[in-house]
């Protein structure tokens, strides 16, 4: 009797000790058993506006959108490619020569460009193509995105130094995707400074040419890119005199009367129409022809390769020698500027570009006549 009583209180004890495993499994939620074992290797970034971030180890980030048209052109060539470029903006392309994209960027026409339109993001397209990562331009682009569960990194920097801003991005998309930084864009510009200043050192001594660049001209608007901006920063650091520099900011509007009191030896266009326009005199109700820059036939459009080369981008170095090439052409011929064009995108990007395209990237509508 006494060992059936046992037998009985052993099983019973057993039971307890079954079932009061359960109840503790049962009050231990997933994220209490499992958080250290699968807490993610996370870490904190700081973007341009200073804002902390917290970013997935890179392997993590499998899919991107970019929303600033130059941008993308730092990934394409710190990524060596589209790879996890799921989404841009369609001026992300079309401010670029179509066949340069076709080499670097193949499926440029398959990427998605619906989700954000001008500077206004859609959060539900957003989530729909359930990126690991955004990037953003500025205020307006960033506006309603701090609903969105994945970061948001804005790329807007205060620099209005053009190889400074590149060079900030080059590391700073490095760094989020872990790229090793041994072909960073500032060797580049290392190389591109070392030309400059031996074109600059060969016309010490005499008178800089006055510039001007051109912002956008519509026909009946006329904007021009004054002091404090990207265009007064490719101007000076080619040597020349920015005769904008009087007005503050991009896309100020002036007269043909202004452009007249200032009188440029160069005019580089920036946006709008073509530099065939000034040069046949054509755009009604502008007289180019009182224009010193119209006189000695030398009005260029900007050229057009991974992106518009007057927005900071990751063709930058060589804009800065295509300046001063036009600026000082006695020190630079064209010749020499296109093979050390085409052996950059060999170097930068990977691919061969031939004669005829490079003379296409520095002349978008065709050589002057």
């Amino acid at each position: 009797m006494k060992k059936k009583l046992a037998l009985i209180l052993v099983i019973c004890m057993m039971m307890v000790a079954l079932f009061s495993g359960c109840g503790n499994k049962d009050s231990e939620t997933p994220s209490s058993v499992n958080t250290e074992q699968e807490k993610p290797n996370t870490r904190i970034v700081t973007d341009f506006t200073g804002k902390e971030i917290e970013l997935p180890p890179p392997d993590e980030i499998k899919r991107v959108l970019i929303a600033s048209p130059p941008v993308p052109s730092t990934y394409f060539d710190v990524m060596k490619g589209s790879a996890g470029l799921v989404g841009a903006t369609e001026r992300a392309f079309t401010w670029g020569n179509s066949k340069v994209m076709d080499l670097i960027v193949p499926n440029w026409r398959e990427i998605n460009t619906t989700w954000i339109k001008g500077n206004t993001c859609n959060v539900e397209e957003i989530l729909a193509l359930e990126p690991d990562l955004v990037i953003v331009y500025g205020k307006e682009q960033a506006e309603g995105l701090d609903v969105l569960p994945m970061p948001v990194l804005n790329f807007l920097e205060s620099s209005k130094d053009n190889e400074q801003t590149t060079i900030n991005r080059d590391k700073f998309m490095r760094e989020i995707f872990g790229v090793d930084s041994d072909t960073s864009l500032e060797e580049e510009w290392k190389t591109a400074n070392e030309k400059v200043a031996q074109c600059l050192s060969a016309v010490e001594g005499q008178p800089q040419p006055k510039a001007l660049m051109i912002f956008n001209n519509t026909g009946e608007k006329i904007t021009v890119r004054g002091s404090n901006t990207y265009g007064d920063s490719w101007i000076t650091k080619s040597g020349m005199i920015n005769v904008a520099a009087e007005v503050e900011g991009d896309g100020v509007e002036v007269t043909m009367e202004q452009i007249y009191q200032w009188n440029p030896d160069i005019i580089i266009v920036h946006g709008g129409l073509p530099e065939t326009d000034y040069l046949t005199n054509s755009i009604s109700g502008q007289d180019w022809s009182q224009v010193e820059a119209f006189k000695n036939g030398r009005i260029y459009y900007t050229p057009k390769g991974i992106s518009a080369w007057t927005a900071p981008n990751a063709d930058s170095p060589m804009m800065a020698q295509w300046m001063v090439m036009r600026a000082y052409p006695d020190t630079y011929p064209e010749e020499e500027f296109v093979s050390n064009l085409i052996s950059y995108y060999q170097r930068r990007y990977g691919v061969e570009i031939t004669e005829d395209l490079a003379e296409e990237i520095i002349w978008p509508h065709g050589p002057a006549e």
